[in-house]
């Protein structure tokens, strides 16, 4: 965002939503919303948090967005 470019995070963008609803936090449940999302991405960025590597969500997504042949970026934390 910082660089001017237009963010879509699931995590920080929809934990509000998670708390406030009491809906699943599992990636099983919003992985239609993330297609949809990625459909419109021209590039997935990854960034490597610690342990990023173990999370369900982000293998996932990296694996959609390789499948619709999106760039994947990694980003150092």
């Amino acid at each position: 965002m910082c660089q001017g470019l237009s963010v879509f995070s699931p995590i920080t963008m929809c934990h509000l939503i998670v708390e406030e609803f009491n809906l699943p936090s599992s990636f099983n449940y919003w992985k239609n919303y993330d297609v949809n999302f990625l459909s419109c991405c021209n590039t997935l960025y990854v960034l490597m948090l610690n342990e990023w590597e173990k999370s369900e969500g982000v293998a996932a997504e990296v694996a959609i967005a390789t499948e619709m042949k999106i760039p994947i970026v990694y980003l150092e934390s």
